[in-house]
């Protein structure tokens, strides 16, 4: 099974959010840094593109 790149489990080990990210940090403040299609930005912790 091919990976479908980086995302984040929550404490349950469920994906809180999926798999679509070539590159993904850490959350600090409520923010994480990450890659997609060649773009970079900072997601919440739902997941949405906020910067």
């Amino acid at each position: 099974m091919a990976s479908k790149g980086w995302g984040y489990i929550n404490q349950a080990g469920q994906w809180a959010i999926a798999p679509q990210f070539s590159a993904a940090g850490s959350f600090s403040e409520g923010l994480a840094a990450v890659k997609r299609d060649g773009k970079s930005g900072f997601i919440n912790q739902t997941g949405k593109l906020v910067i």
